[in-house]
């Protein structure tokens, strides 16, 4: 197959030769999160499943990658939805079965539509299908389908399922180069966020406003979108662990917590910072923000390679 795989794939295609080499005889199946309706015409904002994305980086709905361990063959397998252009007239292009046979080194890309069908075969002479079960209903009942049978179980069909996420922890545990410029550039736009909203807090009026004056940092410093809810919290609310911004104004007397994070190619941020709204601690703050830092600083020095996650808390 004729592939123009650029630089990024070349490390999705290492990844997964690398899950290939574990599932010798085996099968393992892996699916995009699905969609969720918000209102009549519009989803909430999509999060692909992180299996997926690490395994391919496709940021799409419907979407499925079989890999199947064997000697010769077909050994890995992309299903993907083929594009719509009236429905790209709403929610713009998606990637499509011919860009994706070009820009991926897979040895078979077919539409979605057919997964149902080829998984039968794709799954036959295979002892064990590894699949993580509960991402997408869809994709479990195609699944638990091909189990439902009267007669008893067919001897070349997979007798064992096996959560497919005990293959991609082994993987994932140790970040690649590629991940770690990930989360150093989403920890680098969290920063620098937090610094620019640090600035500003004299001119903003509540938490609900910082939370989004800080999520704009994040989008004008190439984040897509925040690792999770951006939590600011002044006075009394900080000691409410996942406290939702209000309309409650930042008084000039009293700290704000912020607990916020970006993310840049699907890697994840998360900084906690206290800052005095007017720009200055009052003696009690200080003395309470010096002794956190302090805590910071001692479980930073033990923060090194061979340390464990103990020291570091203790």
């Amino acid at each position: 197959m004729t592939s123009i795989a650029t630089k990024q794939e070349v490390v999705f295609d290492r990844r997964r030769r690398k899950l290939l080499k574990l599932i010798k005889g085996e099968v393992a199946l892996f699916c995009a999160a699905p969609e969720h309706t918000e209102t009549r015409d519009q989803h909430f904002a999509f999060r692909q499943d992180s299996d997926l994305a690490y395994l391919s980086g496709i940021d799409e709905a419907q979407v499925a990658l079989v890999l199947r361990g064997t000697a010769q063959g077909t050994r890995s397998i992309l299903f993907l939805r083929e594009r719509h252009p009236e429905m790209e007239r709403w929610v713009g292009e998606t990637l499509g079965i011919s860009r994706a046979k070009r820009r991926f080194s897979i040895d078979e890309v077919r539409p979605y539509s057919e997964l149902a069908e080829a998984l039968p075969g794709l799954l036959n002479n295979s002892q064990t299908l590894h699949y993580s079960a509960g991402i997408n209903h869809e994709v479990d009942e195609i699944v638990w389908k091909l189990y439902k049978s009267s007669v008893g179980p067919r001897i070349t069909f997979p007798h064992t399922i096996r959560d497919a996420r005990l293959l991609t922890s082994t993987l994932r545990i140790k970040k690649d180069r590629e991940e770690l410029q990930c989360i150093r550039h989403a920890c680098e736009i969290s920063a620098r966020s937090l610094i620019s909203l640090a600035r500003l807090l004299p001119q903003v009026k509540s938490e609900r406003h910082a939370a989004r004056v800080l999520e704009a940092e994040f989008a004008r410093f190439g984040s897509p979108r925040p690792a999770f809810h951006t939590i600011v919290a002044s006075g009394r609310n900080a000691t409410v662990l996942h406290h939702t911004p209000s309309a409650q104004p930042l008084w000039k007397r009293e700290a704000v917590l912020i607990d916020s994070g970006a993310t840049f190619k699907g890697y994840a941020a998360d900084i906690t910072r206290v800052f005095p709204t007017n720009g200055k601690f009052s003696p009690a703050q200080a003395k309470i923000y010096d002794a956190v830092l302090a805590a910071l600083k001692a479980s930073l020095a033990e923060s090194y390679a061979g340390s464990d996650l103990d020291k570091v808390h203790m």
